[in-house]
């Protein structure tokens, strides 16, 4: 599949995909960063990349440590139980 020197790269992808989003009502961040999926992205707490030709979605590192924080904070906080008799 060809692609068009004009929307080659992120900024030539950018201006189709915002006019998309337009028409549908969706305003994306400025700060909205387009990448390339053999990179990788993060995404609501996992992270997807493709390698070797696979799509790979795991947790991502900053998504696991705070599931681990919460963990640990309930621990601490929660009262011990007493065994029952």
């Amino acid at each position: 599949m060809g692609h068009r020197a004009a929307t080659s790269g992120p900024i030539g992808v950018l201006k189709p995909v915002r006019k998309w989003d337009a028409g549908r009502g969706v305003n994306p961040s400025p700060s909205t960063v387009v990448s390339h999926v053999d990179a990788g992205f993060d995404f609501l707490g996992a992270t997807a990349r493709k390698y070797r030709g696979k799509m790979l979605i795991k947790p991502s590192k900053n998504g696991v440590l705070s599931f681990l924080e919460s963990v640990r904070k309930f621990i601490k906080e929660t009262p011990r139980l007493q065994p029952p008799l």
